[in-house]
């Protein structure tokens, strides 16, 4: 019988925090441990919000991912740069985690 291959992710270095507002904002994608952008990240929002990866001119808009307050999403970002970022409602709490597979 064969196992399965499960992989783990670690945290190893700093993630970033950014406040979602009214207009759609953008941020770089966070480096991983080794000082390369990470090709993982997980975000977590404090409230409703609208996410969408791309390059720096990336924009965010209420089509985009919408991500529930508290609900954690780990995104494949390899081929991106930035995160764009915009609030649903009321400003918003992000942050954006880079994860190594372990």
């Amino acid at each position: 019988m064969t196992s399965p291959n499960i992989s783990c992710f670690s945290l190893s270095a700093p993630g970033v925090q950014v406040t979602a507002g009214a207009a759609s904002a953008n941020v770089a994608i966070p480096n991983d441990a080794s000082g390369v952008r990470a090709r993982y990240v997980r975000i977590l929002a404090n409230g409703n919000c609208y996410i969408r990866p791309g390059q720096s001119a990336v924009v965010a808009t209420v089509n985009d991912f919408y991500l529930n307050p508290n609900e954690g999403v780990v995104l494949n970002v390899l081929g991106h740069t930035h995160i764009a970022y915009l609030q649903d409602g009321a400003s918003r709490t992000i942050n954006i985690s880079p994860l190594e597979v372990g």
